[in-house]
C-alpha cells in the first residue's frame, strides 16, 4: 500500500492554529515534544508549503499535543476549524460563500487531493442537509487526525452557507478507513 503524503502548506498551518488558539509557549513546547529529527525539520524551514511529507510525521504533532496538553478530540476539532479558516481566507472565502455545501462535497475529491495523496475517497451520500464522505487508505493517520479533519469540514461547510455544521467521524480499528458524516440546516 502507498504512503500518504500531506502538503506541506499544512504543518506550517497546524503550527500557526496551535499558536493562535493556545499561544507561543504551548506552540514551542509541542515543537520541543517532536522526535529529534522531525523538531529539526521544522525549525530548519526544511519543510516547505508546496512539498509533499509523510502523513505519519503530520500525526507526530498530535503525539506531541496531546504529551504537552494532554489533548483530547475538542481541541483537535478547534484546530481543524482554526486551521480551514487560515486557508479559506481571501479569494478562496469569496468562491466558497457562491458554493453550496452539497456542490462542495460532490466536489470533494478535488480539494482533498489538494492536501493529500494517496487517499481514495467515495461520497456515500449527498441529500439537503446531510452528507457521508468516506476516505480509504489513510495510512499514517490516527484519531486526533481525523477530528482535526471534522472541525475542518464543519468550518468549510459553514463558509458554504451551511447552518449550524455537525461532522461525525467514525474509523477503522487501524484509522486508514474513515467515514465523515455531515449534517447542517438549511
Amino acid at each position: 500500500m502507498a504512503n500518504v503524503e500531506l502538503r506541506g502548506a499544512a504543518f506550517h498551518s497546524f503550527l500557526d492554529a496551535l499558536r493562535e488558539v493556545r499561544g507561543e509557549a504551548t506552540r514551542e513546547r509541542v515543537i520541543e515534544a517532536l522526535p529529534a529529527g522531525f523538531r529539526e525539520r521544522i525549525r530548519s524551514g526544511a519543510i516547505v508549503g508546496i512539498g509533499w511529507y509523510p502523513l505519519s510525521d503530520y500525526a507526530l504533532f498530535y503525539d506531541a499535543l496531546d504529551e504537552v496538553t494532554s489533548g483530547s478530540d475538542a481541541l483537535a476539532k478547534t484546530l481543524g476549524a482554526a486551521t480551514a479558516e487560515r486557508d479559506t481566507r481571501g479569494f478562496l472565502r469569496y468562491v466558497l460563500s457562491l458554493s453550496t455545501p452539497e456542490f462542495l462535497l460532490r466536489h470533494a475529491d478535488r480539494v482533498i487531493l489538494s492536501y493529500l495523496r494517496g487517499v481514495t475517497s467515495r461520497l456515500e451520500e449527498v441529500s439537503p442537509g446531510r452528507a457521508s464522505l468516506v476516505l480509504e487508505h489513510f495510512v499514517g493517520s490516527n484519531a486526533r487526525i481525523h477530528a482535526e479533519w471534522a472541525g475542518g469540514i464543519e468550518f468549510v461547510l459553514s463558509r458554504c452557507g451551511a447552518k449550524s455544521p455537525r461532522v461525525a467521524w467514525e474509523s477503522s480499528a487501524d484509522f486508514e478507513t474513515v467515514t465523515y458524516r455531515a449534517g447542517w440546516d438549511r
